[in-house]
């Protein structure tokens, strides 16, 4: 486990960056890093899980995976799922599909991480050409939703909007907009969703 001084000094960079001070954050997070002894693998990994967290914050998404490359295998396993996924994230961000579908597929099962890794290899994988692959693992990931798994729902309202959009792009207007009448009106993904059966109905009517 953790000294209390180490652990102490993790939650103070987290309050920095919780009040908008990441610099500071960053140096208090360094200077940990920099003092861990050398067998304090979990120390610095932590120190630089949390490094990646703020970056990722921040929409700094080459710090993020640079971040996400020193963390070694002092990551406990509650905390690998995240970090794989918030490199992913960053990965799709900066377009590089094959990077990022590494990451993707790197976030154990048991990860309550587990559903954006799904998403996240679908996304890649729909990046790289492979449309049909990505509808595949998106028709699983919402065909796994469960009432207990708050994440893997909201997960999956992505899930049927992206599917949907997939299915404009492939001339199945109908069934997209079957897929995107399924995304919630509270859902982060409901606004893309109603653009896309604005653009079926608008690709409906040109046939």
């Amino acid at each position: 486990g953790l000294r209390p001084r180490d652990e102490s000094r993790l939650r103070l960079a987290e309050a920095y960056a919780a009040i908008g001070l990441p610099e500071e954050a960053d140096a208090v997070l360094h200077t940990l890093i920099g003092e861990a002894f050398d067998d304090d693998d979990e120390v610095r990994a932590r120190a630089w899980f949390r490094i990646e967290q703020i970056a990722a914050r921040d929409g700094q998404h080459t710090r993020v995976i640079e971040a996400h490359d020193h963390l070694g295998a002092g990551l406990p396993a509650d905390l690998a799922g995240e970090a794989h996924a918030l490199a992913g994230i960053s990965a799709l961000s900066l377009r590089a599909y094959p990077q990022a579908g590494g990451f993707f597929r790197s976030v154990p099962k048991s990860s309550r991480a587990a559903p954006l890794g799904l998403y996240g290899q679908a996304q890649a994988l729909s990046g790289l050409g492979d449309a049909f692959t990505a509808s595949t693992i998106l028709k699983n990931l919402i065909e796994s939703r469960s009432l207990f798994d708050p994440v893997r729902s909201r997960v999956i309202e992505h899930a049927h909007a992206a599917l949907g959009l997939q299915l404009i792009e492939q001339g199945r207007y109908d069934e997209a907009i079957a897929e995107l009448g399924q995304v919630g009106t509270g859902s982060p993904a409901y606004e893309t969703a109603l653009f896309g059966v604005a653009w079926a109905l608008r690709k409906s009517d040109e046939q």
